[in-house]
């Protein structure tokens, strides 16, 4: 993607990014003074053809960028550049929603003009969804001015108070230097007394930043329900459905298949219980027994079986080697005690195909900035890779993958 903020092609992409929002803002001054004028000579069809060919442009700059600046603060989330780089993405996408916002509006006041546009312009008929969408969503939008408003008060509300409460968590650690997420991670592991006390620690760092945490989600879930009321959603539940495309009657089903299956969820966790205590492989004296049938917490991802947990150590052992040839050919041999599995050579090499740059890169550049305890801040905000950045709390399990 980029090699750093400072590299020519970073800096490319951010002048591209604001031509593309200059264009936008172009072909938006243009159709609203022409309808205003009642211009005959506007041809609505062939402007709403170029401007979507315009805004696929811009949104894929957009994304990139905001990508490429989440995934950088997200391995360092005090870094000063990185915070300074995300809000300053940020400050840059406020026009781009000003824009769909007047865009919007625009294409409300036009839609009966949408059937010649399809008819003219027919490999766009695969946006017909989206575009009603958009028609949709107009209904729910204050005036312009309040929407331009809510838009900028946002990046020092909601989005500030988001990054607060991912802040604290990524920089929560026990008396080891244990990160937070890596105790986490700890639910999956085979050790009964490891999963206990790792529980143990979670629930004690989460006490200790109770308040912050309550202010946060708290703040966060007080402008969204601000918003929806002035956008005019009857509920918190209709606005989210609407953004996930889903109908009530869907939700309903959903629900109703999740409470039909909860007996079955429930013996099956009863009998999980039983068999840990029968193998002496739970750190609770009471679960899994007549008296306490439930099983703990702490137990809930405890693996049934030792020999998977034999089988990673076994590959990660035999996978060393290859990965000490490959550091050594490309001279950066890591002193660190540092274990990869062969999964995550293996999704190593398939980034190599989408960047440039890959493990061995990401590996100098941690040396390079002298992290000194580098793996500490590959913290695990991130939902998705899209990019060779490997956060250090990935073991290979498939619980890794899936989220």
């Amino acid at each position: 993607m980029f090699s750093g903020l400072e590299s020519p092609e970073y800096k490319k992409a951010l002048a591209e990014y604001t031509t593309s929002m200059n264009e936008i803002d172009a072909l938006l001054e243009t159709a609203d003074k022409s309808i205003q004028e009642a211009d005959n000579k506007f041809d609505f069809a062939e402007w709403l053809s170029t401007f979507l060919e315009a805004d696929n442009k811009c949104a894929a700059l957009e994304s990139t960028l905001s990508g490429y600046a989440y995934i950088i603060y997200s391995t360092d989330t005090t870094n000063t550049a990185y915070l300074n780089n995300i809000s300053h993405i940020e400050e840059l996408s406020l026009r781009s929603q000003q824009q769909s916002i007047k865009f919007s509006t625009l294409l409300a006041s036009q839609q009966k003009q949408l059937p010649e546009f399809y008819k003219r312009f027919s490999k766009y008929a695969d946006y017909t969804y989206l575009i009603n969408e958009i028609i949709k969503e107009k209904m729910h939008q204050m005036s312009p001015a309040e929407e331009n408003l809510a838009t900028d008060l946002q990046r020092t509300g909601g989005d500030a108070w988001s990054r607060l409460h991912e802040q604290i968590i990524s920089n929560l650690h026990d008396e080891t230097g244990k990160t937070f997420n890596e105790l986490r991670n700890d639910a999956y592991a085979s050790d009964a007394k490891l999963r206990k006390n790792s529980w143990q620690k979670e629930v004690s760092l989460l006490k200790q930043n109770e308040i912050a945490f309550s202010a946060s989600l708290n703040n966060l879930k007080g402008e969204t329900v601000t918003l929806n009321k002035r956008r005019h959603w009857d509920e918190a539940v209709d606005r989210a459905l609407f953004s996930s495309r889903m109908s009530k009657e869907t939700l309903n089903a959903l629900i109703g298949a999740i409470e039909d299956s909860l007996p079955l969820w429930r013996e099956y966790l009863q009998t999980k219980a039983q068999l840990l205590q029968k193998a002496h492989a739970t750190a609770s004296k009471t679960a899994g027994t007549p008296q306490h049938k439930g099983l703990a917490f702490y137990d809930l991802f405890a693996p049934l079986c030792k020999t998977q947990t034999l089988l990673q150590r076994k590959t990660v052992r035999s996978k060393r080697k290859n990965l000490l040839l490959l550091t050594q050919k490309n001279g950066l041999l890591q002193k660190q005690k540092t274990i990869f599995s062969k999964s995550t050579i293996h999704s190593c090499k398939d980034m190599a195909n989408f960047a440039e740059y890959a493990i061995c890169t990401q590996l100098d550049r941690c040396q390079s900035t002298c992290w000194k305890s580098w793996w500490r801040h590959m913290t695990k905000i991130l939902q998705s890779v899209i990019r060779a950045e490997f956060l250090s709390n990935f073991t290979g399990a498939f619980n890794d993958i899936v989220h």
